[in-house]
């Protein structure tokens, strides 16, 4: 992306609906076809997918190709993961597992330079432009355009989210509820769509947007992208890389076995 075009973070702060997909298949091929369908973003998943360092950077090329903001999903609240994820020059990183405002402030701490956090800086990296000149400026430009995203996922995360919303405000530039951990910890496992999911999902929603922070989660349904919009969902997730396939695939077969 050129310097000159907004960043994924200044769209988000300028209120723009954007829709993408997760990205479990290891694989830059599938990445860039994704991408090549206009989707604005999509997050490499090293928590629940297969995906290391080696691959997922070449995701993020084959994303940034066609003008689709490649986020990673580190596998936990790591240092070390957060800062090997972010010198590979994606546009962001999503957090798993946030429970708490401590957490949120580890978040802050590992993925921004000084003087907002700490995250260690190597100007020979991707992110850096693999080169020392202009090291200074680049400080301040990946402040300045890295998306920070955390999830907040089960019991613990949601009964905390007014701290951890407190604690993100101003660095943390999207909170994903993650629907599925949600029907779990609220005792319907799988069914993203119960009306209790759909009640707590709503009210997350909005105290989010109340802090300031554009709020995010999946669906599975091209008609419940609009739906989520209504309720002030901004980052949608369709299904992901397998769904998408499987669902393609799969409803074509039955047709020709009938």
């Amino acid at each position: 992306m050129s310097e000159s075009e907004p960043s994924f973070r200044e769209r988000l702060a300028a209120g723009e609906v954007v829709v993408g997909t997760w990205s479990v298949i290891p694989s830059p091929w599938v990445t860039e076809v994704l991408a090549m369908a206009g989707l604005d973003f999509i997050i490499v998943d090293m928590e629940h997918g297969p995906s290391g360092f080696d691959v997922a950077a070449d995701m993020i090329r084959a994303a940034q190709l066609h003008g689709c903001a490649p986020l990673v999903r580190v596998p936990s609240l790591d240092e070390s993961a957060i800062l090997r994820a972010l010198d590979l020059g994606p546009a962001g990183v999503v957090i798993p597992q946030v429970q708490s405002s401590e957490d949120v402030r580890r978040v802050i701490e590992y993925s921004k330079y000084p003087p907002i956090g700490q995250r260690g800086h190597s100007p020979f990296t991707r992110s850096g432009g693999f080169t020392h000149l202009d090291a200074a400026a680049d400080i301040e430009r990946s402040n300045s355009r890295t998306t920070v995203g955390i999830l907040v996922e089960g019991r613990q995360g949601l009964d905390a989210l007014d701290e951890i919303l407190e604690a993100g405000i101003g660095a943390i530039d999207f909170v994903y509820i993650g629907l599925y951990d949600l029907a779990k910890s609220l005792g319907f496992p799988g069914d993203i769509e119960h009306p209790a999911v759909v009640s707590e999902m709503a009210m997350c929603v909005r105290r989010t947007n109340e802090a300031g922070i554009v709020a995010g989660t999946i669906t599975n349904s091209a008609k419940a992208i609009m739906e989520l919009v209504g309720t002030g969902v901004r980052l949608i997730a369709y299904q992901n890389d397998t769904g998408i396939l499987f669902n393609a695939v799969k409803p074509v077969v039955e047709a020709l076995r009938r």
